[in-house]
């Protein structure tokens, strides 16, 4: 478990978070008849841990879905692609003393590295195919090859699709987490305040809401950077 170190709430990582509200959602209960926070504070801490836990795990969820819609999208591709790479060499032997046709099918040249223009250099073979058949020429290309490099571009155009639908939730997922944190952080700047006003800022009962003493934690700084100091310092040389 992360060590509450400090009470710089805007800085917390996930996990100190979580801990902080953790202690705070067991413990609120025992302080408040004494410190007699506001309403709104009060009905926070009843399920403070739970509710960003849940936002947290349903961004996670969300995020592992998006990075699964992506690597799917990638893997079809590479179908797609290993579909047109032995169309074009087929394409290549049969139509090598052809140049208008290997022009026509664009199998003079490579496949192009952008993702719109490998999609479109796919349509134009089939595109090509297609208006052959329909011009009464006799087509070169297998039917079952046409039909898999089809069947390749169809699925990858599918699992692109769902990649931006997958993008477009984890995005707003993101977001609403964001802002969660963000007005946790004001309740909790809200709560070390009320605290220090009651309380005062060198009480150690602050440790039952998620922070601790600014002093001591001062005291931990200044120690911390002693040491830090005296590791850097050069080891004098023996007389």
């Amino acid at each position: 478990m992360p060590i509450i170190r400090n009470n710089n709430f805007i800085r917390d990582s996930f996990g100190t978070r979580i801990e902080r509200l953790i202690t705070i959602q067991g413990n609120f209960g025992l302080v408040q008849p004494e410190l007699l926070a506001p309403a709104h504070i009060v009905a926070w801490t009843a399920n403070c841990m739970d509710a960003f836990s849940n936002i947290l795990a349903e961004s996670g969820v969300d995020r592992n879905e998006t990075e699964a819609a992506t690597v799917n999208s990638e893997m079809k591709y590479a179908s797609m692609a290993s579909e047109y790479q032995n169309l074009r060499l087929l394409g290549m032997t049969i139509y090598h003393d052809q140049p208008v046709f290997l022009k026509d099918f664009g199998f003079d040249t490579a496949f192009p590295q952008t993702r719109n223009n490998r999609i479109a250099r796919v349509e134009l073979v089939l595109d090509t195919n297609a208006r052959q058949i329909e011009e009464g020429v006799t087509p070169l290309l297998p039917a079952e090859f046409i039909a898999r490099l089809e069947a390749a571009k169809v699925d990858y155009l599918a699992a692109l699709l769902n990649q931006e639908k997958k993008n477009s939730v984890a995005r707003h997922s993101k977001s609403e987490l964001d802002e969660h944190f963000a007005a946790d952080t004001r309740i909790l700047q809200e709560l070390r305040a009320w605290w220090f006003v009651k309380m005062g800022k060198n009480h150690d009962g602050v440790e039952l809401i998620g922070m601790v003493n600014p002093k001591k934690s001062g005291v931990k700084r200044k120690r911390r950077k002693v040491i830090e100091e005296n590791e850097a310092a050069p080891i004098p040389e023996k007389g």
